[in-house]
């Protein structure tokens, strides 16, 4: 059948095939553009302060918050010696000689992890350690006066009541410090006051009495800085 170039349908077709989906394309590179609006950059800004935050925390729960260290020794004449190494450890904060069931007890600084420092691991004459890891430490605005006497309480205490002991203890205002602790005691406590039997009486007629309070070890400590 022969084409009537007079149609119009036949001017029709030009535009039909340019637009129709069979029509061989070539191919174009995309681009792509990113829009961030000021909500995207807030939620981006504060995921990078996340990832901080979790390394940051995750370095932390590798640092212990210290420890206490009850040094036995196997006779008084390695005691002195001992005492000299001790006042130039960079890793003690604090320690003290006692006449109770030990005879030094020392405080060390938090450190990367739980770990004794070989300048207390070199002190010769040590019989054995006792460790005490610091889970929390409060101390005392007022700081250690030398010229009063001072006493380390061991405090066992109920599990259940822990938390009541542990604010009981802290309001003890002859109470320099309290530590919560583990390996075998609850709480350790450093007591003072202008005499031995002040301290006795705190022991014995506040601390022992306490609700959820199961066994006190008392440990006086004697004043060796002197000499």
């Amino acid at each position: 059948m022969p084409i009537d170039e007079s149609s119009p349908l036949l001017g029709m077709l030009p535009s039909f095939w340019e637009n129709s989906p069979f029509q061989p394309r070539t191919p174009s590179v995309l681009k792509f553009k990113v829009h961030l609006c000021p909500i995207h950059l807030w939620h981006i800004s504060w995921f990078i302060v996340y990832v901080y935050m979790s390394i940051f925390l995750t370095e932390m729960n590798f640092m212990s918050p210290g420890s206490y260290i009850v040094a036995h020794f196997t006779d008084s004449d390695s005691l002195l010696p001992a005492i000299e190494t001790l006042g130039r450890s960079s890793d003690v904060v604090r320690w003290d000689a006692v006449d109770g069931n030990v005879q030094v007890i020392i405080k060390l600084k938090p450190v990367p992890a739980p770990a004794t420092p070989e300048s207390i691991l070199n002190i010769k004459g040590i019989d054995h350690l006792t460790y005490y890891n610091i889970l929390s430490d409060h101390e005392g605005e007022r700081g250690v006066d030398s010229s009063l006497c001072h006493s380390y309480i061991f405090v066992e205490a109920d599990p259940g009541k822990r938390d009541i002991v542990e604010q009981a203890l802290k309001n003890i205002d002859a109470a320099v410090s309290c530590s919560t602790v583990n390996g075998g005691n609850e709480f350790i406590v450093l007591v003072e006051g202008k005499n031995f039997e002040f301290v006795d009486a705190i022991a014995n007629g506040r601390i022992r009495m306490l609700d959820g309070v199961l066994r006190v070890k008392k440990n006086r400590v004697i004043e060796l800085r002197a000499m």
